[in-house]
């Protein structure tokens, strides 16, 4: 089963924000979690099996502790972010909108 927790949106949240609930939700799950990033700045946590190579940023479990947990995805955050080109400035996703109808002559 494909599980996926929004944690926050780059450039909406801080970095170190969207750590905290992400180290949060894994402490919490008590589970073994991935955290990717899509090109876009949505941060997600997914169950290890499901995630696409190109969004992964690091697989966290419980073992380290809240503090060292928040402190790790923060730093990898801020390298993917860096690499990747991602954060305030990001590609917002494209939303499509039903334009106005022509009047078509009968």
């Amino acid at each position: 089963m494909s599980i996926e927790i929004i944690v926050g949106r780059l450039g909406k949240q801080t970095i170190s924000q969207i750590a905290d609930k992400a180290s949060h939700e894994i402490v919490g799950a008590g589970k073994t979690r991935a955290l990717c990033v899509t090109p876009d700045g949505v941060a997600t946590l997914e169950s290890v099996g499901h995630v696409l190579d190109e969004d992964l940023v690091g697989v966290y479990s419980v073992g380290p502790g809240k503090f060292q947990l928040w402190r790790m995805i923060q730093e990898d955050l801020h390298v993917a972010v860096a690499e990747r080109g991602l954060g305030p400035r990001a590609k917002a996703r494209k939303r499509v909108y039903a334009g106005r109808k022509s009047k078509v002559a009968a």
